[in-house]
């Protein structure tokens, strides 16, 4: 199979990429290793620029949770609450993902589900060679948008990640400290909750690594978090887990292939601005890639650039980001902190919007 553009990974930053340059004209394959729909682990909020990404894509949104403020409380139970700058959605992966893919779709991308890529070969600029289990692709350019957790990086971070639907109502979104990690809670859309969380390995470990029991014992240790469980019934049978999970930059490219979205840098899952971020570096590539297939400039220079335009549109908020992360894990660091976010309302704003860029 040939095509100009080889996307790998079919998230809000593969999608985004793809629609993008097939609306420039190129032809353009989304391989993607699930079958849709499926779940992913994701807080699942979509801030407001994540809405104009997809607005700008002609995703409809419709019947989808606005949410328009946020709660952030210490492992003591202490609150800090404010309004967004603008309002985002609660939406769930399974729901978005496919919607995005169906966009795609309806505009010409050629759409592989259940193509799991293993293997990219040759120089860009050279043409390239993707293959895996039933596909072989050349491309002129390949886009990996595959995710954190596609090549950990080094020793084990330590750290993993928790998703978990519940039936149930929620108002805004909130994030909760507790000993060892945090818990965000998002309405999304058919009257489910999602809880999402990051915690130590050792902390679940301690659980003996069941969910309701860490739930009992770890999560319940925040008292305005324990309220908000008991109100909500989670199906932790169908809990997602993640576990190496590193945040910041990584690289822009690797091996001839241009990242886009957590496969490129994650930011800290306090800030929700993950999905949004990706749609972002999807629609950044995108023009300098289409300059590239062009002959307008050469490999070297698009990877300078789209590097260049990267950094400085999204390290800043990852750094941010995890400052406060570092702060929310340290009870005491969280406490203080939620205080002076009390005591400062412009503060908070300036911290909300610092986050997404704006």
């Amino acid at each position: 199979m040939d095509c100009d553009v080889l996307v790998i990974g079919a998230g809000p930053g593969g999608c985004a990429a793809a629609y993008h340059l097939r609306r420039a004209g190129w032809r353009v394959l989304l391989a993607e290793r699930r079958r849709y729909p499926a779940d992913k682990l994701c807080g699942e909020f979509l801030s407001a620029e994540g809405v104009g990404s997809l607005d700008r894509m002609g995703v409809a949104l419709t019947g989808f949770p606005r949410i328009g403020e946020v709660r952030v409380s210490s492992p003591s139970g202490s609150i800090w609450q404010a309004s967004l700058p603008a309002a985002g959605l609660g939406i769930s992966r399974r729901r978005l993902d496919l919607l995005l893919v169906e966009r795609c779709a309806a505009i010409g991308v050629e759409v592989a589900q259940g193509a799991r890529i293993s293997r990219v070969e040759g120089e860009l600029g050279e043409g390239l060679r993707a293959e895996g289990r039933g596909i072989q692709v050349q491309a002129r350019l390949v886009v990996g948008a595959w995710g954190k957790q596609h090549e950990p990086r080094g020793k084990p971070s330590g750290w993993m990640a928790l998703k978990a639907h519940a039936q149930g109502q929620q108002q805004g979104i909130e994030l909760h400290a507790f000993p060892g990690g945090y818990a965000g809670l998002c309405q999304v859309e058919g009257g489910l909750v999602n809880l999402c969380l990051l915690t130590r390995v050792n902390a679940f470990c301690r659980a003996g690594r069941d969910c309701r029991r860490f739930s009992d014992e770890i999560l319940c240790a925040n008292p305005l978090l324990a309220s908000r469980l008991s109100k909500v019934n989670i199906d932790w049978d169908q809990a997602l887990t993640a576990a190496n999970l590193h945040f910041g930059p990584s690289s822009c490219q690797r091996h001839g292939v241009l990242l886009a979205g957590d496969a490129a840098g994650s930011i800290a899952p306090l800030c929700g601005d993950g999905m949004a971020m990706a749609l972002a570096a999807g629609e950044l590539l995108a023009p300098l890639a289409d300059r590239f297939l062009r002959e307008a400039i050469p490999a070297r220079v698009l990877e300078a650039e789209y590097a260049r335009g990267w950094q400085k549109e999204f390290r800043l908020r990852l750094r941010l980001g995890n400052l406060l992360q570092q702060v929310l894990l340290h009870p005491n660091w969280a406490r203080a902190a939620v205080t002076l976010l009390r005591s400062f309302p412009r503060l908070g704003r300036g911290v909300v919007r610092w986050t997404r860029g704006i």
